[in-house]
Order: structure tokens, then C-alpha cells, then sequence
């Protein structure tokens, strides 16, 4: 009996042992959520910070070899950059490259007729306007078109380039085109191989390539016009090709105009 009362004296609490705890357990709770606070609001202050930045870069820089991956539906938005060109004899695409109505294409589209050029900028056909052709090459098959007469209602797109240097063997493109006249037609692949060719290169891609696709971007993960689709072997699957556009700037580079091209 008298084992029991000592073993239960030793057991009780003590009522000013539990002040001091509760004290300390609600000291402790304080710093806890006062540090989580703090957290909380650096990590929300840092990235608005980092937002800000971005959107301040933006600004400067207009998206120029922006840092962000694009998932395929926001590259698909730049089809608005992307004409589809008719001749009497041809038909094939044009990527818009500033907004003084500039515009690049293949040769081999616009050879048969210089004088009946029209691009196209909605899918039913029905907005048109005339273009010339201001400079071509042949060999590289490139041709720089302006059009004649942008309408004060139309708000003209365009697309910025890229770097084609930094292309890779497996890397996600995006190609936007008017392959048979379908106009604003967006395909996706990976580069599947580099082809140099003296001081010239062409990206090989596996995206699909139709009659009426050349001329149209091929464009890297980022959004940047990295080459203009041209050509394809119909040997083979998948073996569809585009000029680099590091090959396309220096073209352009070559002719005395004032582009005021973003790259």
C-alpha cells in the first residue's frame, strides 16, 4: 500500500511544470509560424522579382532568344506570322520577318512570276494583298518579298530568329506552313540530323513537308524561326529539310536595306 501512494506522488504533474511547458510550446509554435511567414514571403517577393525581370527583358528585347520552352499550342499561336504565297503557276508559304511587311520565301515559289506575286493572310483566302520581290538567291533558294500595301486594319504579326547554330540532333521544332494550300498548318518533330554543305546548312527534321510547304517556318522550342522549310526526298520517309537561318541572316545581312530584323 504505502509503495502505491509513493509510485502515484511521482506520476502527478505538477500544475507550475505545466506553465513553464505550455510557455515554452508556445514560444516555440511562434518562431515557427513567424519563420514560415517569412519563407513564405521571400519566396513570393523572389519571384515576383523574377517575373518582373523577365517581363523588364521582354520589354527590351522584344522575346528575342527568350529563355522560356514553349509548349506546342503557344508556338502554334505564331501562325499569324505565316503567309501562304500563290503565283499563277505556284503556290507555297512565307514567313513575315518585321513589320515593315517583310517577307521570306524559297526561290523556287515565287521563279515562274515576279510580277503576280499575292500572299494570303486568313485561311479562306479572302484577305489578300500584292508582294515584289525585292532580292533572291538561286543557289541558297531564298527570296526577300515586301508587301506592296499593308491595310491600316490589318495588325501585322511576325517572327523573330533564332540561333540555327544552336540546333540539335534530337531537339523539338515546330513547322507552320500552307502544305496543298491548306494554310496555318502546324506539325511537330525533332531535328533529326545537321547538313553542312560547304559554307551552307540545312536542318533535317522529321516533321512533315508537302508541296505548298516551302517556304514556311521551322521553328526551334522557343518559338525562333531556326530555318525555312524547302524540300524533301520522296525516296524516302521523313527525310524533309530547311534552310538554316543562320544562312537566311546572312542573305539578308548581303542586302543594303534597313530590316531592323530581331535575332
Amino acid at each position: 500500500m504505502g509503495e502505491a501512494k509513493d509510485k502515484s506522488s511521482k506520476t502527478t504533474s505538477n500544475p507550475y511544470t505545466l506553465f513553464i511547458v505550455a510557455i515554452i510550446l508556445f514560444i516555440q509554435g511562434s518562431i515557427i509560424v513567424f519563420t514560415i511567414d517569412y519563407l513564405l514571403d521571400n519566396y513570393v517577393n523572389d519571384k515576383a522579382s523574377a517575373e518582373s525581370i523577365i517581363k523588364t527583358e521582354n520589354l527590351l528585347y522584344t522575346l528575342s532568344y527568350s529563355s522560356k520552352i514553349k509548349t506546342t499550342e503557344e508556338i502554334a499561336e505564331l501562325k499569324k506570322g505565316v503567309v501562304k504565297i500563290e503565283t499563277p503557276k505556284t503556290q507555297g508559304s512565307g514567313v513575315i520577318i518585321n513589320q515593315k511587311g517583310y517577307v521570306i520565301t524559297n526561290w523556287h515559289v515565287i521563279a515562274d512570276s515576279f510580277n503576280n506575286i499575292y500572299i494570303y493572310f486568313d485561311e479562306h483566302n479572302e484577305i489578300y494583298v500584292k508582294a515584289d520581290c525585292i532580292e533572291y538567291d538561286k543557289d541558297l533558294d531564298v527570296a526577300l518579298l515586301k508587301i506592296e500595301e499593308i491595310p491600316d486594319w490589318y495588325n501585322l504579326n511576325y517572327i523573330t530568329f533564332g540561333d540555327s547554330k544552336n540546333a540539335f540532333e534530337g531537339q523539338k521544332i515546330v513547322t507552320i506552313g500552307s502544305p496543298q494550300g491548306l494554310k496555318n498548318t502546324v506539325a511537330e518533330g525533332i531535328v533529326s540530323a545537321i547538313r553542312k554543305e560547304r559554307d551552307d546548312f540545312y536542318i533535317q527534321i522529321t516533321a512533315p513537308l508537302s508541296p505548298g510547304s516551302s517556304g514556311g517556318a521551322l521553328l526551334n522550342d522557343k518559338g525562333e524561326l531556326i530555318g525555312i522549310t524547302s524540300f524533301q526526298q520522296t525516296k524516302g520517309e521523313n527525310l524533309n529539310f530547311a534552310i538554316s537561318s543562320y544562312n537566311v541572316m546572312k542573305f539578308l545581312d548581303d542586302i543594303s536595306l534597313d530590316l531592323e530584323l530581331e535575332r
